[in-house]
């Protein structure tokens, strides 16, 4: 359910640069309100980069993203609760 006070936020984090910049023209052409920065010293990725989505925005991109065959991992913020797609 899609509730706009909602202000939740997810970490998405990448295998390399490559997967960041094709995830985030997604996200764009999605609409959705993205940020692209460093991942926070408390993760680990490949990459380095990751994006920061909305949580209401995250079932819709994820199956985006698996649609176009881009693997990611989800991490609530702020605690950082880890979930890999397939």
């Amino acid at each position: 359910m899609r509730t706009d006070g909602d202000k939740s936020k997810v970490c998405v984090l990448f295998k390399g640069a490559r997967d960041v910049i094709k995830a985030d023209k997604i996200a764009r052409d999605m609409g959705l309100i993205i940020s692209v920065m460093p991942v926070p010293e408390n993760l680990s990725s490949e990459c380095g980069m990751c994006l920061i989505i909305k949580k209401y925005d995250l079932k819709e991109f994820h199956n985006m993203l698996e649609n176009k065959g881009i693997h990611a991992e989800f991490c609530d913020l702020p605690s950082f609760s880890t979930t890999k797609s397939h």
